[in-house]
């Protein structure tokens, strides 16, 4: 989104410049001042991050900024192949974190100066944490997963959808679980869901994950909370939710995003997944779908409100391809090599595609056409 990598730009321009000692002081107090008039929404983390960038190399360039995203994404990518790999098989994880990788949509915006690809490792850490808690049951696994919890939640209100819902998810899913394995008949699974609510980790983990979120919106940005909770779109445009050319928008969307075979793919790898990676998965479905719910304006004009779908469907056909890779293994060599050069075939056309986007994206003669314009304004008019 242009507007939105404008903002985080000259956010970051306004911390380097504003940190710099040896500047224009007239240069200075402009980048300063613009970077104020921006309205305060999620804290600045990426914007901070990229300002201490160019101070280390000594100049503002935005390069640097795509480069920081671009890495952020690929740390995403082992997060979801250490978690892929523990649900269901390596090569299976394998293909999950190359669809990821070379899906086109996700090399365009994996390189875009904003939060989303900061949040989307934010999702793909918490849900490998919580899934290592839930393995362990360990304090150790309790503030990690709060605190990356916590951090993601920060990083966009949005990803309080995601940990929320894994966080609810896994309290049912492990009752279910464990009231099975001691009483298989589940006539008292209502009092292990009580029992689990009494546990104190849950707690510390539920705190960790909302207290950032509250301290910077309620005692931070204030009064200026308000404003940003009462424009959430839902509240002005519910009507739109409840109308059939929403959700047939929606998939159209999603279908020029990400594929929607691929998609229906994912939905059918969480149905065929365990009983005890299930409930992760739902998670994430169910995040991705109150996104949509709460921001129906947004899901279907602002493109990287689908990134945090990439991550789910690479994660969610992991199960799909384990239970394909033991069927090709009782198939003959020629069919197993087939079935390698396809998926190998696959992953080269997604990755020339979106090289093929990148390349024909040239914006170079756009610094010198605006500056004609600005230079063909007067001064004193009005635009």
């Amino acid at each position: 989104n242009p507007t939105r990598q404008l903002r985080s730009a000259i956010i970051a321009r306004g911390f380097y410049y504003g940190s710099l000692k040896n500047v224009d002081p007239e240069i200075q107090s402009l980048a300063v001042s613009h970077q104020q008039a921006m309205e305060r929404l999620e804290p600045p983390i990426i914007e901070s991050i990229v300002a201490f960038s160019y101070r280390l190399i000594g100049s503002e360039e935005l390069w640097i900024a795509k480069i920081i995203s671009s890495i952020f994404w690929c740390i995403a990518a082992v997060f979801l192949y250490d978690l892929g790999r523990r649900m269901g098989s390596q090569l299976a994880s394998l293909i999950g974190v190359s669809y990821f990788l070379f899906l086109p949509f996700g090399i365009r915006a994996s390189r875009s100066f904003q939060p989303d690809p900061l949040l989307v490792l934010g999702i793909m850490m918490s849900a490998w944490m919580l899934f290592r808690w839930n393995q362990s049951r360990s304090w150790k696994w309790v503030f990690l997963a709060g605190i990356s919890g916590g951090l993601t939640a920060l990083i966009k209100p949005v990803g309080l959808l995601f940990v929320g819902a894994m966080l609810i998810s896994m309290v049912i899913g492990s009752t279910r679980m464990d009231a099975n394995r001691i009483d298989p008949g589940a006539k008292r699974k209502g009092r292990f869901a009580w029992r689990k609510l009494n546990d104190p980790k849950i707690w510390v983990m539920i705190a960790f994950v909302i207290s950032p979120l509250l301290l910077y919106y309620l005692i931070n940005i204030g009064d200026e909370t308000s404003s940003y909770l009462v424009n959430w779109p839902l509240l002005s445009r519910w009507l739109d939710v409840i109308h059939p050319s929403f959700g047939m928008r929606w998939m159209i969307l999603v279908d020029n995003y990400l594929n929607l075979v691929a998609v229906m793919a994912g939905f059918l790898g969480m149905l065929l997944a365990s009983a005890e990676h299930r409930w992760l998965l739902v998670a994430l479905w169910v995040g991705y779908f109150l996104l949509g719910l709460f921001f129906p304006y947004h899901i279907l004009t602002h493109d990287y409100y689908h990134l945090p779908l990439v991550g789910l469907v690479a994660l969610s056909i992991v199960p799909l391809f384990k239970l394909i890779h033991s069927q090709i293994k009782r198939q003959g060599t020629i069919i197993q090599v087939v079935y390698v050069i396809l998926l190998v075939l696959i992953s080269f056309y997604n990755a020339w595609i979106g090289r093929s986007i990148l390349l024909g994206a040239n914006f170079r003669d756009h610094p010198s056409y605006w500056q004609e314009v600005g230079y063909a304004i007067p001064v004193d008019s009005k635009v």
